[in-house]
């Protein structure tokens, strides 16, 4: 069988990246208006660089039916520029046993996204949609990098774990390092160090770094504490998208932030 993270940790070695570009296009932050062209100028000048690309549905939904086209679009043009890149896609989804189906079957098919973001509130029915496509896979939410994650992800629980701690042991045994991964905040390095002692064979998205204020050398700390470099993802968007406000360059200074954030992963993983 045929494992999407096996191709990722092959991918990430082969291009000496563990960086993952969040494509989160805000109409209000564009340097120019063509979202299609903002897209592609983006992916122009930093495909070389990343391992990964993590469209945001919601960015897209704001531009209408319109906006989800347009998406396709850019998954067809990453897969055509590099077979050599995975594409996430960071749509949050779960629900119902019948309608994860919809979903998985919508991001999977349709939108023919590598591997996809899954909430997990609702149990095992809700993800099982999911794992079912064997060649695909699914980062489960485990501990979210905004605040507000702590009013649920950091409740007690009765074992003395935390909810975030209980939803990744139990849900690491409905799956495997071959289809499924964890999504932990770059902004809590302690959290997600004590997260890749308990499930080091799994990969790791971890967004944060940038605007929201995760910095890599804590970040590296954590990860490379099991000596596994080559299954981590970080991903980083607004700061990478918007480096520049001049619709002449921004491509220019976007692919600048890419290499400034590769090279300081490489120097903290020496």
């Amino acid at each position: 069988m045929k494992s999407i993270f096996n191709k990722l940790t092959k991918i990430i070695i082969k291009k000496n990246s563990n960086v993952c570009v969040g494509l989160d296009p805000i109409s209000s932050r564009m340097p120019i208006d063509d979202l299609l062209k903002f897209n592609y100028e983006i992916i122009d000048s930093t495909h070389d660089l990343v391992s990964a690309y993590k469209p945001q549905l919601a960015y897209f939904e704001s531009f209408g039916p319109n906006g989800l086209q347009i998406m396709r679009k850019i998954v067809e043009y990453i897969k055509n520029k590099s077979d050599e890149i995975i594409i996430i896609g960071d749509g949050k989804r779960g629900d119902i046993s019948t309608t994860s189906e919809a979903y998985a079957k919508s991001l999977f098919e349709l939108y023919d996204f590598d591997i996809v973001t899954v909430n997990p509130y609702m149990g095992f029915d809700s993800i099982e949609p999911f794992l079912s496509y064997e060649q695909k896979g699914t980062y489960i939410l485990c501990k979210t990098s905004n605040r507000g994650s702590e009013d649920f992800q950091d409740l007690s629980l009765k074992n003395g774990d935390k909810l975030y701690e209980y939803i990744a042991k139990k849900i690491s045994t409905w799956g495997s390092p071959e289809n499924l991964g964890f999504v932990i905040g770059a902004t809590y390095p302690d959290q997600l160090l004590k997260m890749r002692e308990n499930l080091h064979d799994f990969n790791f998205l971890i967004p944060g770094i940038g605007e929201q204020g995760g910095t890599v050398s804590e970040v590296i700390a954590a990860v490379n504490h099991t000596g596994k470099k080559n299954n981590f993802l970080i991903n980083s968007s607004r700061s990478i998208l918007y480096a520049s406000k001049n619709k002449d360059d921004f491509f220019y200074y976007s692919r600048e932030k890419c290499i400034e954030l590769n090279n300081k992963i490489n120097e903290s993983l020496k």
